[in-house]
């Protein structure tokens, strides 16, 4: 086996597995949010956590995503990644600050009224925290240091659930000061890839503004799809803060873990997809064969895990998250239905993202989530949770199709490929795995 070949079915494997692992460590942190803090507190936590996060995805317009480009490229020398992605940070923190502070008073209002005061400057910190370790992933994948990526994110996940577990057996808790800490857990991880990305740019800070204007160009002509994606996925929860209490949106939260643990087997796999193709425009016909293999695969496992957890799942979360938490099982069952459309969502983004004009994501993205804003505004003052929940599917199964479409419309192929699954499709994609040049 070439040393290419070997490269990248390590690197599928290794970050496979990684994932797994990682999953684990995430379910572990809902377990303890939810066990130390109760219903209301968990939900207060993932509405908190999840306003940065979201904020700081969608007004980033995919930077990480245009450094992935061109450092898989070669149009970024090592020595300029460090100070690019420094003045990138600085850019952006400062842009979501002031646009957080613009809209804190409705914020508070509506969607954060429950939340103390004291703690909105916490959510401040958070964004440049979380754009960190954005950047920092992103940059390792164009790279291609799949390992150090993977290895680095067992360590600080787990450094963040040991440092809490520390907190929680030491000091007095509750919601505040658990807050905080997860705060200044995240803080620390961000010294900590912060310095790492300084060493992989040889401790140069050097700025390439030419490359800073392609990743500019780059992560807007991709950004408005994944805005709007990233919307869409998040954006029930704050209408159920909008319309219910902490309380519904710490039940849903367990329910949209349980489904998240499922993106992990596409993200796995398309985290390696994306350089893979980037670097390799001119192999159209492997590209598109490979995709149909990726797709199928995930698509199946996925199938298997989901059916695995309609069969065990109310004794999962029963067990792990109390019987507060027991209605998160009923709704996910809800979700359960769109997530077999975003196993195969996920990678034919991939493949529309590095081989057509991405705005062609951008126009489905403006389609679902037109239909889930349509969709959560009826159903979430109707049904609560379980509207939510339907409203998210619906729009889940509709990107599944509109991205099939279009793969069939730019490549020829039959649709009902991705349905049929066959012994020979196993086979065919371990070969594939460990022989990239095979196009059988």
């Amino acid at each position: 086996m070439s040393k290419e070949k070997r490269t990248f079915f390590v690197n599928t494997l290794h970050t496979l597995v990684t994932k797994v692992f990682i999953a684990g460590l995430k379910l572990a942190l809902s377990v303890l949010t939810a066990r130390i803090l109760g219903v209301s507190g968990r939900g207060l936590f993932f509405l908190s956590t999840s306003l940065a996060g979201t904020t700081s995805t969608v007004g980033s317009i995919s930077i990480g995503e245009g450094l992935t480009f061109l450092i898989a490229k070669g149009s970024l020398k090592r020595k300029e990644i460090f100070g690019t992605a420094a003045v990138l940070l600085v850019m952006f923190t400062s842009f979501l600050w002031l646009v957080i502070y613009a809209l804190l008073p409705f914020l508070m209002d509506n969607i954060l009224s429950e939340l103390n005061a004291d703690l909105v400057p916490f959510i401040f910190l958070l964004i440049p925290f979380l754009l960190i370790e954005y950047l920092f992933g992103q940059i390792l994948k164009g790279l291609e240091k799949f390992k150090l990526l993977n290895y680095l994110s067992i360590f600080t996940r787990t450094l963040i659930i040991l440092s809490l577990l520390i907190f929680v057996f030491t000091q007095p808790v509750n919601f505040s000061n658990f807050f905080k800490a997860y705060v200044f857990v995240l803080g620390a991880v961000a010294i900590i890839q912060t310095f790492i990305l300084w060493y992989l740019s040889y401790f140069r800070i050097f700025l390439s503004i030419r490359a800073l204007k392609e990743i500019l160009r780059f992560g807007i002509s991709v950004h408005l799809g994944i805005m709007m994606t990233e919307i869409e996925h998040r954006l029930d929860v704050f209408i159920l803060a909008f319309f219910l209490s902490s309380s519904a949106i710490g039940i849903y939260s367990i329910a949209v873990v349980m489904a998240q643990l499922l993106w992990y087997s596409s993200n796995s796999l398309n985290s390696v997809l994306f350089p893979y193709l980037a670097g390799r425009l001119s192999d159209k016909i492997r590209n598109i064969k490979f995709t149909i293999k990726v797709t199928k695969l995930i698509l199946l496992l996925n199938s298997f895990l989901i059916l695995m957890l309609i069969l065990f799942g109310e004794f999962i979360i029963s067990t792990l998250y109390g019987q507060d938490f027991i209605l998160a099982y009923s709704v996910f069952l809800f979700l359960s239905i769109g997530l077999l459309g975003e196993s195969i969502s996920r990678t034919l983004s991939v493949w529309i993202k590095s081989n057509l004009n991405p705005i062609v994501l951008s126009k489905v993205a403006l389609v679902t989530l037109s239909v889930n804003i349509g969709l959560n505004f009826l159903l979430i003052p109707l049904y609560g949770i379980y509207g939510a929940a339907v409203a998210s599917s619906a729009s889940y199964l509709l990107r599944a199709l509109l991205l099939m479409l279009i793969f069939k419309k730019n490549t020829g192929t039959n649709l009902l490929l991705f349905l049929k699954f066959k012994y020979e499709d196993f086979r065919s994609f371990i070969i594939f795995l460990k022989d990239p040049k095979n196009e059988n």
